[in-house]
């Protein structure tokens, strides 16, 4: 027989009314269960993952200072061994990478990275201002000194000034203060300098004239010059090819063909090399191409002329 819960049956009480409480009361019962277990879970929180920094995860060892426009990194195998400390000064891009890269050299010096997010005027602008490049160090050299990592005597040795992609807008500035160029003992320039063209497809003189008297100064042995570049053309701006052939004819040479593979699998193309001033361009024309430069910055960063890590 089919029960229908709507009809009283005669001689039974129908149980519908007491069912239905049954099931409301499991209902509340199940919904405060799963609250009291969901707020046992805020309160608690998931087992805690351990913190594994990107210095880590690079297998880099050293300290890391906030400095008011950047990062210090003091690598494990840095001790003062004179009166002066040697600073290689980075600009653009991720702070860990470029201590893996600097890292990698053993070179014995700190680094300061900078980045400004934007173009090449993100650090045109405000180092258009000739004080901010000599705060920077001013604040590095307290930070060593106040945790005695240098003597309180100490001074800036070598200065080595390193750039990826738009960092290039920083480099020309500092170079236009003549106190500041005499200072600067290297560049490293990897897949960057770019300039304006003047009358459509001449590049700009006046943009690249900082540049181009480092790498006269480097040609001669007097300073030490490096620059990577892709062949990536972009938009209304000289490519890094052009600019690197600019300044290659600014010294009175000429590239020839080369070939390799570096870094991530950066193919070499052709190279020119006079004194200290040396170049290198590879294929590659999208946007990994160009990143693959700033993740291989340790091949040039280890041919500058700072001096090995004791011990190295």
């Amino acid at each position: 027989m089919r029960m229908r819960w709507t009809n009283r049956q005669p001689g039974r009480s129908c149980d519908y009314p007491s069912r239905c409480r049954m099931l409301l009361w499991a209902v509340i019962l199940c919904i405060l269960a799963c609250s009291a277990l969901q707020c046992a879970l805020i309160k608690k929180g998931p087992p805690e993952a351990p913190i594994v920094s990107n210095l880590e995860k690079a297998g880099v060892q050293g300290q890391e200072v906030q400095l008011s426009n950047g990062v210090l990194f003091i690598p494990d195998f840095f001790e003062a061994q004179s009166d002066t400390v040697d600073i290689m000064m980075h600009f653009h891009g991720a702070a860990w990478l470029v201590e893996r890269n600097f890292y990698q050299t053993r070179k014995h010096a700190v680094l300061v990275s900078i980045h400004f997010p934007g173009f090449s005027s993100a650090y045109r602008k405000p180092f258009s201002d000739a004080q901010l490049f000599q705060q920077i160090l001013d604040e590095t050299l307290i930070a060593l000194k106040e945790r005695g990592i240098v003597e309180p005597d100490a001074r800036v040795g070598r200065i080595c000034l390193t750039a990826f992609s738009a960092g290039y807008g920083a480099i020309r500035e500092i170079l236009r203060v003549p106190a500041y160029y005499e200072h600067i003992t290297g560049l490293v320039l990897a897949d960057s300098v770019h300039c304006s063209y003047v009358n459509e497809k001449e590049l700009n003189d006046a943009q690249l004239a900082p540049f181009l008297r480092f790498a006269q100064d480097a040609a001669a042995g007097n300073k030490t010059m490096w620059m990577t570049h892709s062949s990536i053309q972009p938009p209304g701006y000289a490519s890094t090819t052009e600019t690197s052939d600019y300044l290659i004819a600014g010294v009175g040479g000429e590239r020839h063909a080369a070939s390799g593979i570096h870094g991530r699998g950066m193919r070499l193309i052709s190279a020119f090399d006079k004194g200290n001033f040396h170049v290198r361009g590879y294929t590659g024309t999208v946007a990994i191409d160009h990143m693959d430069h700033f993740y291989s910055m340790a091949i040039p960063l280890a041919q500058t002329s700072f001096k090995p890590a004791s011990g190295e």
